[in-house]
């Protein structure tokens, strides 16, 4: 077997532009169909990184323009306070904040603006220091900010004293009072976020049924299904609808699972097409490669034909070709997993050089002297012949005498005829 591998190899590296391409074509189609697979589990098929997480829902607002709606304060509050198929529910909204160090410029950061229920829901608790308290969510008592992993490691270099120190965000002071670890981040759903903030309720909220930018999510009762947490919904969204016909008229809610909750029926259908497409493009690469191999075996239908005549099985002789399609499988396998595609490989160049040295059998062989009509091999000076050889063979005497001249007789017969 390895003395198969060592002869494929060998075979391979005489032919570097067909060994190159065949890698190249493996590499492209395989590197492909990873990187479609890996977003289609993580979009469609990972769990988010919470307990219970089959249990986490999101609310829409609903209406004849939009499936996907926010909702107006009062609304959400509202919702919030009468909802019985949920062990908590959570207002939230996400938004970009200016935050500022002590004596640094401003930079643009996502944060999360959440009510004290939000880590509940999730069930997430903190690497370091505590969560927020019951009335922190009230004026005047949010000063306060938790900060995710990938931001305390990326801007405070993971200091141990990070509990405590004041940052500003929008011109205001807040007071970094604990840390979330790495398994919180879920950017398909939250976005970037670098911080949560406390979700203050204002005075006027309670009866702000404009301006809809409040989103809601909840954690479902246990063993309670979704669909009676749906209707649930519903049917509170049409009571408000009939209480406030000018704010809420058409409007409804649905409840749907938090990890699908920001992508749309189109972008579900575009996600399982990727897999599906990628695969097509595995099979035309891998068809396109069988052809070249066939294409190469024909070529070497000869040296087949020596080795079975020297007494070679078919098994002898499908070795060689099982031993080269794996080592083209491992390579373009290994190029594919570890490159994106398209990315240049250390191949490039190779048959150029290659090709355009002359073959050692005919750069080397000495001139033969016997037969004399050989002819020599101009590939090198050495192989030139030499001067005066081969011996030119001699004439015999009698044939290098200049001819005889015609007789009298001859010459007369000649002028009698003209």
């Amino acid at each position: 077997m390895f003395s198969d591998l060592r002869f494929a190899l060998r075979t391979l590296a005489k032919s570097p532009g067909f060994t190159a391409i065949a890698i190249l074509t493996l590499a492209l189609g395989i590197g492909l169909s990873t990187s479609a697979f890996s977003l289609t589990n993580v979009l469609l098929f990972r769990t988010l990184p919470y307990p219970g997480s089959e249990r986490l829902v999101r609310i829409f607002r609903t209406s004849p323009q939009s499936q996907t709606w926010n909702f107006a304060p009062a609304n959400a509050l509202d919702l919030r306070s009468s909802a019985k198929s949920f062990s908590a529910l959570s207002l939230y909204a996400v938004d970009n904040l200016s935050y500022a160090e002590p004596g640094q410029p401003a930079l643009q950061i996502t944060a999360v603006s959440a009510t004290a229920e939000f880590f509940k829901v999730l069930g997430s608790v903190p690497a370091q220091g505590r969560l927020f308290a019951p009335d922190e969510d009230q004026p005047g008592k949010g000063n306060v900010a938790i900060i995710t992993d990938r931001m305390w490691k990326r801007r405070f270099a993971g200091d141990p004293q990070i509990l405590g120190r004041v940052i500003r965000l929008n011109s205001e002071n807040h007071t970094i009072v604990g840390v979330l670890p790495a398994s919180f981040e879920a950017p398909l759903v939250w976005g970037p976020t670098e911080l949560i903030r406390p979700f203050t309720i204002q005075p006027a909220f309670p009866t702000l049924r404009t301006g809809a930018w409040v989103s809601l999510v909840g954690q479902l009762k246990p063993g309670l299904p979704r669909e009676q947490a749906n209707s649930e919904i519903g049917t509170l969204a049409a009571r408000l609808a009939q209480d406030y016909p000018k704010e809420n008229g058409t409007d409804n809610a649905r409840v749907v699972d938090l990890h699908s909750s920001n992508m749309d029926p189109v972008s579900t259908a575009i996600l399982w097409m990727m897999p599906v497409l990628s695969t097509l493009v595995l099979v035309i690469a891998c068809a396109n490669l069988a052809s070249l191999l066939l294409a190469r075996a024909l070529g070497r239908s000869r040296e087949f034909a020596i080795r079975s005549a020297l007494g070679a099985s078919r098994s002898h002789l499908m070795r060689p070709l099982l031993s080269e399609s794996l080592l083209l499988a491992v390579a373009g396998g290994v190029l594919g997993l570890s490159s994106p595609p398209g990315a240049p490989t250390s191949w490039g160049g190779t048959s150029k050089s290659t090709t355009s040295t002359a073959s050692p059998s005919r750069s080397t062989a000495p001139c033969s002297p016997s037969p004399p009509s050989a002819r020599c091999s101009a590939a090198s000076p050495s192989a030139l012949p030499r001067p005066g050889w081969p011996p030119v063979p001699r004439l015999p005497t009698a044939s290098r005498r200049a001819p005889a001249a015609a007789p009298p007789a001859a010459r007369t017969t000649a002028s009698n005829t003209r």
